[in-house]
C-alpha cells in the first residue's frame, strides 16, 4: 500500500469480494470438484470426455458471470471515479487504479483456487500425465486472463468515457 492508487484499488477489491464472494467460491469449488471427478474417471474415456467438456463449460460460465458482475458494478464505481477525477486525478492515474483493481480481483480468483496445486500433486504422483494436467491448468487460467482483459477494456471505456475533459 505504498501508493494512493493501490489504496483505492484495494478498497474496491474489498467491496467486490464482499459482493462476489459466493460467485468466486462457486468457481473454485466447482473446478476442484470437476477436476477430482476427471481424475476419478480417468480410465473411463467416455465419462472423462464428458467431464472435461463440463469443466470447460463451467469455467466459461463462471468467467462470464464474473465479467457480468463487474460490468454491473461499473455504475456504482462511476461515482467514485468521477469524484476522484474532480479531486484532480488524471485519466492516466484513474486507468492505473482500474488496472490495479481488475488485476487484484483476478489474482484473488486464481490465488484463491488450489487447482494448480492440486493438479501439480496429481502430476507429481503420476496420477495424471503432465500434458493432461497442463491442459486442465491452462484451460482454467486462460479464460480468467481473457475475462480480466475484457473487464479492463469495458471498465476503462465505460468509466473514463463518461468523465469529461481531456485530463
Amino acid at each position: 500500500l505504498n501508493s494512493k492508487h493501490s489504496l483505492i484499488a484495494y478498497g474496491n477489491l474489498s467491496a467486490t469480494i464482499k459482493k462476489s464472494g459466493l460467485l468466486l467460491n462457486m468457481l473454485v469449488l466447482s473446478v476442484i470438484m470437476i477436476c477430482g471427478l476427471i481424475i476419478t474417471y480417468q480410465y473411463d474415456k467416455n465419462t472423462q470426455y464428458l467431464l472435461v467438456l463440463t469443466y470447460y463449460i463451467v469455467i466459461f460460465l463462471m468467467s462470464t458471470s464474473i465479467l457480468y458482475k463487474l460490468i454491473n458494478d461499473i455504475s456504482l464505481r462511476h461515482k467514485l471515479y468521477s469524484s476522484l477525477y474532480k479531486l484532480g486525478y488524471l485519466k492516466n492515474a484513474l486507468k492505473k487504479i482500474i488496472r490495479k483493481e481488475i488485476d487484484n480481483i483476478f489474482r484473488f480468483t486464481q490465488a484463491g483456487s488450489e487447482v494448480s496445486a492440486m493438479l501439480g500433486r496429481f502430476i507429481a504422483g503420476n496420477i495424471i500425465t503432465l500434458e493432461f494436467g497442463l491442459t486442465l491448468i491452462l484451460s482454467y487460467v486462460i479464460p480468467i486472463i481473457l475475462t480480466a482483459l475484457i473487464a479492463y477494456i469495458v471498465y476503462v471505456k465505460t468509466i473514463l468515457g463518461k468523465i469529461g475533459g481531456p485530463r
